[in-house]
């Protein structure tokens, strides 16, 4: 299981959110993005082709353009959308965190 402690934290609410994503994507380096609390960041992982899906709702390694753009219209949150693409451009990755509230970003 990935060790998510040591990476950098990015909360959604951050105004240069895209921009500090973007640092640290273009360096292949992890990303944690904090959503609200009150955020439902859920995704069907079979649908987005994720490689683990934990009973939990976490979803690991997930098709990274559909599931950004899906909560990015789902909460009108275009900036999501924007860091999909560079995630995708880099060929990064995500997993989806619905219960600790966080979309981590990796190789």
């Amino acid at each position: 299981m990935r060790d998510y402690n040591n990476m950098p934290r990015l909360p959604l609410s951050d105004e240069k959110l895209v921009t500090k994503a973007h640092l640290q994507i273009q360096r292949l380096e992890p990303l944690i993005l904090e959503m609200p609390a009150d955020m439902d960041i859920s995704i069907d992982g079979s649908q987005f082709n994720c490689r683990e899906i934990r009973a939990n709702g976490l979803v690991a390694e997930c098709d990274v353009i559909p599931a950004l753009t899906l909560l990015a219209q789902r909460h009108e949150i275009p900036q999501l959308e924007e860091i999909g693409k560079l995630v995708d451009e880099y060929d990064m990755t995500i997993d989806i965190d619905p219960e600790e509230h966080r979309i981590i970003i990796h190789t």
